[in-house]
């Protein structure tokens, strides 16, 4: 993930203070805690998610029919790019 384990903690415990969040035990690894959205944080999410598709909606409707296409043809490019550097890290791994 590129973060220390220390950072996600203290923004995972921040979350869960904001009742976004709600830790639960591993079932296999005492050592281990699992974190899981709460109601609350379904909710948040939601409302995130809902504002950032008004948004790219607003943004897209700007657009070009032929700009709307190079986008189209330039984010599925960038899709198989990553597609494949995560499988390949996954061979790696």
């Amino acid at each position: 993930m590129g973060h220390a384990r220390q950072s996600v903690q203290r923004v995972a415990d921040v979350l869960e203070r904001e009742g976004l969040i709600a830790y639960r035990p591993h079932p296999t690894d005492r050592r281990t805690k699992l974190a899981e959205l709460t109601p609350r944080g379904h909710e948040v999410l939601s409302a995130i998610y809902q504002r950032q598709v008004a948004w790219f909606a607003e943004v897209v409707s700007q657009l070009s029919e032929a700009k709307l296409r190079e986008l189209t043809v330039s984010l599925n490019e960038v899709s198989r790019t990553l597609s494949s550097t995560i499988t390949d890290g996954e061979r790696e791994s």
